[in-house]
């Protein structure tokens, strides 16, 4: 399906296997690049706003493999001006969502080198990345972000856990929930759309053997679960970019409910905004949040709608540079990039 898509929008994608080592365990994991097909590679340099010139890397959520959600990959490539973003998805480590974070960093570090040390087309500036997570994705893209602000300048977490500590029974429970929710109400849609919703929940089932038969242990992958379900951020999480949240209305796995348990309506959110700042991510430059409609399955199903949000916001940060206090954002209006034809039929819901 992920060919169809990016065959009709004109991208191009290419994946590879490799390996580093992290506290002497060698972690392995698959790299693809999806972007427009261009003549060598795309230079990433300032001045052309949040995402631009900035490399866009992807972690995907809990099983899933590196290319599994075509549609968000194809809006971050259309939407974003670097147009380019490389998927990864790290083997499941003996260190857990740790040690997946710093083969992140490793990883992103090693294939820059690689891509960029040697063009003449690029400043010897290393690239700035801007990095996306989806659910359990977001916890390693938050992980790593802290390890190499550096590096990872912003972070884009949609649907994410790691937000608010859960028992891992109880979050397995609401995502089968989910899962018969979604495949319930996506009965009352498109084909296009249950086709969609149907490769991603099988990539998941095959993603889960695929880490067990890769870390030759069922007991890795399973309490791979256990990672999904801890809270990463509180006062001591120190990261110092920008972090955009993106939740949806009707997601029964990540309820941003839970977060935000005093507000009753989304439009309360920006009145708590700086109060869970301060608690959660005392040290970011800027902290957004967005609350849109959708499930936990959204950011594939409607990711042109999740992307343009979260690029929305991190404009208004390059644009707008934060004081030593968080300024309260919300989603705004702006042209984009130019797109191919057939990117409406191919990416809407």
């Amino acid at each position: 399906m992920q060919r169809h898509i990016w065959s009709q929008l004109g991208l191009h994608h290419q994946c590879e296997r490799g390996a580093v080592e992290v506290d002497g365990e060698v972690v392995g994991y698959t790299l693809c690049e999806v972007g427009e097909a261009h003549d060598g590679p795309r230079a990433p340099g300032p001045g052309h706003g949040a995402s631009g010139g900035n490399l866009n890397v992807y972690v995907p959520g809990h099983g899933q493999s590196a290319v599994a959600a075509s549609s968000l990959l194809a809006a971050i490539v259309i939407l974003s001006r670097s147009q380019v973003v490389w998927a990864i998805d790290v083997d499941p480590p003996r260190g857990g969502d740790p040690a997946r974070a710093a083969a992140l960093v490793k990883i992103v570090r090693q294939k820059a080198g690689q891509v960029f040390g040697h063009c003449d087309r690029v400043s010897e500036k290393a690239p700035q990345v801007t990095m996306f997570g989806w659910s359990h994705g977001a916890i390693e893209a938050m992980l790593a972000a802290e390890r190499a602000p550096d590096l990872i300048p912003r972070v884009v977490c949609l649907c994410p856990a790691g937000l608010v500590e859960h028992a891992p029974a109880e979050l397995v429970a609401r995502f089968v929930k989910e899962c018969l929710c979604i495949c319930w109400n996506s009965l009352l849609r498109s084909h296009w759309t249950i086709s969609r919703i149907v490769a991603v929940g099988c990539n998941l089932l095959l993603g889960i053997v695929r880490d067990s038969l890769r870390c030759r242990s069922l007991r890795r992958a399973i309490h791979d679960v256990r990672w999904g379900a801890q809270k990463v951020v509180g006062e001591d999480y120190s990261y110092d970019g920008t972090v955009v949240l993106v939740f949806g209305t009707d997601d029964g796995v990540i309820r941003w409910r839970d977060v935000f348990p005093a507000c009753q309506d989304p439009g309360d959110v920006g009145r708590s905004l700086e109060e869970y700042r301060k608690h959660n991510f005392p040290m970011v430059r800027g902290l957004g949040v967005q609350i849109l409609d959708g499930s936990h399955m959204a950011p594939e199903v409607d990711s042109a709608v999740y992307v343009k949000t979260a690029l929305d916001l991190l404009d208004r940060d390059q644009v707008r540079p934060y004081g030593p206090h968080l300024r309260v954002q919300e989603t705004h209006q702006r042209a984009h990039p130019r797109k191919p034809r057939g990117y409406a039929r191919c990416l809407s819901g």
